[in-house]
């Protein structure tokens, strides 16, 4: 029989990213040098109108990218993939968490191993608002 230790450890509380964020734009960057994994905990405002697409962010710059601003040489970053803990799908970055009119509670995990930077960034919006609150974890 196998067995495994997996001893991973959440570092500090719950760092909120973009709080009832109600229009396109970035969050509060984290840096997630430290880290392996991030938990991520999503939600919709409540009212059964949300309407919009989250994307998460990531950058391995020392320096903190501008992340509404096109992708560049010198403005790296790239829209990172989703592993949803509800469902055990991955959620590709280009694409996002998309709200269609509707409100989602969901917690994903983001493999942030050698990054630098982690946010999320709503890239469309119609109506509504959404929170994301991010946690980091490593395995020492």
């Amino acid at each position: 029989m196998t067995s495994y230790n997996k001893s991973y450890r959440w570092q500090g509380g719950l760092t909120t990213v973009l709080s009832t964020k109600a229009a396109t734009g970035a969050g509060t960057a984290v840096d997630v040098s430290q880290y392996r994994h991030v938990m991520v905990e999503v939600s919709s405002d409540g009212g059964g109108t949300a309407d919009l697409t989250v994307k998460a962010q990531g950058a391995l710059n020392d320096t903190e990218p501008t992340w509404t601003s096109a992708q560049s040489r010198t403005n790296f970053y790239d829209f990172l993939a989703l592993d949803d803990m509800q469902n055990a799908t991955i959620l590709a970055g280009d694409t996002g968490l998309v709200f269609a009119a509707a409100d989602d509670y969901r917690i994903f995990m983001v493999n942030v191993e050698g990054l630098k930077w982690l946010n999320f960034r709503v890239t469309a919006y119609v109506a509504g608002n959404v929170t994301v609150k991010v946690r980091g974890y490593n395995n020492q």
